[in-house]
């Protein structure tokens, strides 16, 4: 019946169409994500299982897959099941995300996927704004969830307008004066989190633009001006400031303990892990935040070892190997090639570094690492020829 009526449809265009509307919803309407999560799941399997997607499997595709895997395993062996599988579905939505934005080799539409995560990000980094200054408050963008989340999304997404400022050539004059907006916002909206953590992965992002070996002069100056807004508006903006200035012996000394548990954990659960959404982390007394609960590891690596064991935390690491490889053998590229690959890496730099002190794999900051992930694979695969095709 479903079949029957999809055989009336062009399945690629209502794809792409579906695309667009997920990723412009990300940091507005959770309903509207997962209705075309879904959706964008059906039409994509009915299309491979049409051969109108040949899937050209990477290391990165048997990463996530591992992930799934474990984690449904994991959630098996859970205390609570339903509470582990509901974790599930986190990985099940950024999965998703790279297997149909690696499906896009048009640059057109690759293009306007772009667009729409940038203009939609914009928009929702300005009301932010708005709101914080009204309220005197952080800055919230109640789709992203808590501050922290939000700086890693607002800085992923800020790093793939680096890439496409820098590299791309097919952005006209007014185009990037308009990302060059856009990015001032982000910037702005990313300091009002209080967040510092993802600042570490986004300043190695902009150390590694300058070896780009496209357009020098441009990377330099860019980068330095978005270094200089940083520190010109930490300044400006105090509550950043006091914490910087305040808060970092008392943050360290709070996820020691908190590591501690998610060793523990581990320790006691090698193979499988505690379950997903099981983490819990009570602070001790002597502990400058005694009493506190804490609900994730506040490290990504700790964080899947507790909760998925080995298995997941192997599978972890093969995600991120899987991009590297792929990030150091995709040349020759177009300059719009590479800035699709440089915005990836902004993207796995914050997961991936920025993992050392958060959980970062999870939630809209992860779909969208994913899509720019996705997006440069497809982009990458096009023209390079198949397994077992002739020379």
């Amino acid at each position: 019946m479903v079949i029957t009526v999809f055989d009336h449809l062009n399945l690629g265009k209502l794809r792409f169409a579906l695309t667009v509307i997920m990723v412009a919803s990300l940091p507005f309407s959770e309903s509207v994500k997962t209705i075309s999560m879904y959706l964008l799941l059906a039409v994509f399997l009915l299309q491979v299982y049409r051969k109108e997607i040949k899937l050209d499997l990477t290391v990165i595709h048997f990463g996530l897959m591992a992930l799934i895997l474990s984690a449904f395993i994991s959630s098996m062996f859970a205390e609570n099941v339903a509470k582990s599988l509901k974790g599930l579905q986190d990985i099940i939505y950024y999965a998703i995300a790279f297997f149909i934005a690696g499906s896009i080799s048009d640059e057109k539409q690759t293009r306007t996927v772009l667009w729409s995560l940038y203009l939609s990000t914009a928009a929702a980094a300005l009301y932010g704004i708005v709101r914080a200054v009204q309220t005197q408050t952080m800055i919230d963008i109640h789709q992203l969830r808590n501050p922290n989340y939000i700086a890693m999304y607002l800085l992923i997404v800020l790093s793939s307008m680096v890439g496409t400022i820098i590299l791309s050539d097919r952005e006209t004059k007014r185009c990037r004066i308009l990302l060059g907006i856009f990015s001032l916002i982000l910037l702005i909206a990313s300091v009002l989190t209080l967040f510092r953590g993802s600042f570490l992965g986004f300043f190695i992002f902009l150390f590694v633009m300058l070896f780009a070996r496209k357009r020098l002069k441009n990377s330099l100056a860019l980068a330095a001006g978005v270094v200089m807004s940083c520190f010109l508006a930490v300044f400006l903006y105090k509550p950043l400031w006091n914490k910087l200035l305040s808060h970092n012996t008392d943050s360290m000394v709070s996820r020691f303990y908190i590591w501690d548990d998610a060793i523990n954990y581990f320790r006691n659960n090698p193979f499988f892990g505690i379950g997903l959404n099981h983490f819990r982390s009570l602070l001790p007394i002597g502990c400058p935040e005694a009493g506190a609960i804490y609900y994730d590891a506040h490290n990504i690596y700790l964080q899947t070892a507790s909760q998925m064991g080995i298995f997941g935390l192997a599978a972890l690491l093969v995600l991120g190997y899987g991009f590297l490889l792929e990030f150091f053998r995709a040349k020759p590229m177009s300059n719009f090639g590479l800035s699709l690959k440089y915005g990836a890496l902004g993207g796995f730099l914050i997961t991936f570094v920025t993992g050392m002190f958060d959980t970062t794999l999870h939630h809209g900051h992860a779909i969208v690492f994913t899509l720019l992930m996705g997006l440069f694979i497809g982009t990458m695969q096009k023209g390079r020829p198949s397994i077992g095709a002739p020379k």
